[in-house]
């Protein structure tokens, strides 16, 4: 029995058309906003910055050192733990943009522990700490920010990104599967483009994403792009047309079908690898 789809084609008939077709959208870059390293440096500038007062300075500074013991002693001193420098980057914002470290997720999780603190407080790209943990695969510190009963881990940047959007960027599926576990997790949140996670997953080859989303109850398996494509053609599109990541994707291929109970035989099997192997053989033309 062949892979059948809603619209009576099989999985093999959509490769022959797809690799002679020219209109096939390639993976779409990530996010236009500036790049996230380039917020690590947000805060180690050594020109002060006009709007901080002189322990409000020092409280960003104990966070670029890593100094738990002067950060604790600041906020206890009183120090706005919600300041804002002019990059609209908070603490908690900024100690959850740098790469983990144990010293500084010491700090970021004592700042979130804080009531006081806003957990859901952005910069000026509209990212909150949560997006900034998911961005650095911070898995010490993002467990820390879940645990806040006022958290909004559906909040969009300016781009329309959500945390678990950004997740799909990490291939080892480790920060989906952590996100995953909110009970207020959409996990058919659109972005400005109107593309779920699910297809985020399927364009950048996330199998294990992939694998983390479709146990989530209330997934959205038939869910277009505004191109009219499914996270099934779409995969079955990229494994025609491109030889990269494709054990990455015939893995989701595989789990895709599983899912939605389309089976596939090894005659279906044995002619998705020819093409693959034909697309691959034609990189060398």
């Amino acid at each position: 029995m062949k892979i059948q789809f809603s619209s009576q084609q099989t999985v093999p008939s959509l490769i022959s058309k797809t690799m002679i077709s020219s209109s096939y959208n390639q993976v779409q870059s990530p996010s236009k906003l500036p790049s996230d390293s380039v917020l690590l440096r947000f805060g180690s500038d050594k020109q002060p910055e006009s709007n901080l007062t002189e322990k409000e300075r020092r409280l960003f500074e104990a966070i670029d050192t890593a100094d738990f013991l002067q950060a604790v002693a600041l906020v206890k001193a009183g120090t706005n733990v919600n300041v804002k420098k002019e990059d609209g980057v908070t603490p908690l914002i900024k100690a959850c943009w740098w790469t983990p470290s144990a010293k500084r997720n010491k700090i970021a999780k004592f700042l979130a522990s804080l009531q006081e603190v806003n957990i859901n407080d952005t910069d000026k790209y509209g990212r909150t700490a949560l997006r900034a943990a998911v961005s650095q695969r911070n898995l010490k510190v993002i467990p820390a920010l879940l645990r806040r009963e006022d958290i909004d881990v559906n909040l969009e940047d300016k781009e329309g990104l959500t945390p678990l959007l950004q997740s799909m960027w990490d291939g080892s599926g480790r920060t989906t599967k952590l996100l995953l576990q909110h009970p207020q997790i959409d996990v058919n949140h659109r972005d400005k483009n109107l593309e779920p996670p699910l297809l985020y997953a399927v364009q950048h080859s996330n199998a294990k994403a992939v694998k983390h989303l479709l146990t989530y109850p209330g997934i959205n398996l038939d869910a277009q792009d505004k191109n009219g494509e499914t996270a099934l053609t779409l995969v079955t599109q990229q494994i025609a047309q491109d030889k990269h990541y494709y054990v990455a994707r015939h893995q989701i291929l595989q789990r895709l079908s599983k899912k939605q109970g389309i089976p596939v035989d090894l005659k279906d099997q044995l002619k998705l690898r020819a093409a693959i192997f034909t697309n691959w053989l034609s990189s060398f033309s």
